[in-house]
């Protein structure tokens, strides 16, 4: 058994492991909807209906939408810098190259946008 689950550790993570970080991101989904809406300004008052002959007045605001960007804006307004110790400068080099190449100043805001809407952002 033991031979076994360490077999599985080096081949990575246990089929229950990848089943529950699924579920769990799946649970969240109904929630991370809600917010992109709010994002987008389609918010619930949008759909009310009154009776005819009622007023129906609707306003919305992009707050959402001003609040993410002015928060994603602090955070990264000056692109991520990237630092390691003496022994750990040639692995970074090496992630600075490839990160140069796919433009990754614009990842990290799209991570930071991300993050300020949803709550979470997984690089």
């Amino acid at each position: 058994m033991i031979a076994r689950s360490r077999r599985v550790m080096e081949n990575g993570p246990g089929r229950e492991v990848v089943r529950a970080c699924v579920q769990e991101f799946l649970a969240g989904a109904e929630r991370r909807q809600q917010l992109k809406c709010w994002y987008e300004g389609r918010h619930e008052i949008l759909g009310r209906t009154r009776a005819s002959g009622l007023p129906n007045a609707k306003l919305v605001h992009d707050f959402p939408r001003y609040i993410s960007t002015m928060a994603a804006g602090y955070l990264v307004g000056r692109p991520v810098e990237y630092e390691a110790d003496g022994g750990q400068q040639p692995a970074l080099q090496a992630v600075l190259e490839r990160y140069s190449r796919c433009a990754i100043d614009s990842v990290d805001a799209e991570l930071a946008k991300n993050a300020s809407i949803y709550g979470r952002g997984v690089e």
